[in-house]
């Protein structure tokens, strides 16, 4: 998944939180920004039970 330039998110409205890490990850040097989301998500559900 290509990256956007974190300017271009940074204007956008509403822009997602994970997106705009990655873009400000991405404007210093390469990410692998699929392994990163696919980390997050695999985060995200091992806290899916706590929330409730």
């Amino acid at each position: 998944m290509p990256v956007e330039p974190f300017a271009t998110l940074a204007s956008a409205p509403d822009p997602l939180l994970d997106e705009l890490a990655l873009a400000m990850a991405g404007d210093l040097r390469e990410v692998d920004a699929d392994g990163a989301l696919a980390k997050l998500d695999d985060l995200a559900a091992q806290l899916a039970p706590a929330a409730g």
